[in-house]
């Protein structure tokens, strides 16, 4: 259903929990990440506490954020903002070291 709700809807976010019922979240990831229309979409992924290994694994998948249950929801309003305010500075985010 979650596939079927981003083509319909066209999300600015894609939030979902790390284990859905149905079709996988990995293979929600992967379509998104695929697909020409909807490539560059955050993903943030809501799940249990996990391992680095495991989460370098969601990362490796093409998530943009992962956030441990529990948590606060200041805390996920927090990243979402985090989210939106890369979005609108047009994506054009750049590493400088130097500051």
């Amino acid at each position: 259903m979650t596939w079927e709700l981003i083509q319909a809807r066209a999300p600015a976010l894609v939030l979902m929990e790390a284990t859905l019922p149905g079709l996988s979240s990995s293979e929600i990831i992967r379509r998104v990440r695929r697909s020409d229309q909807y490539a560059e979409l955050p993903v943030m992924i809501l799940g249990d506490p996990c391992s680095t290994e495991e989460m370098v694994e969601w990362f490796k998948r093409g998530i943009d954020e992962y956030v441990s249950k529990p948590f606060s929801m200041e805390i996920l309003v927090s990243r979402i903002r985090s989210i939106v305010r890369r979005i609108d500075r047009g994506r054009e985010i750049a590493y400088h070291p130097n500051g």
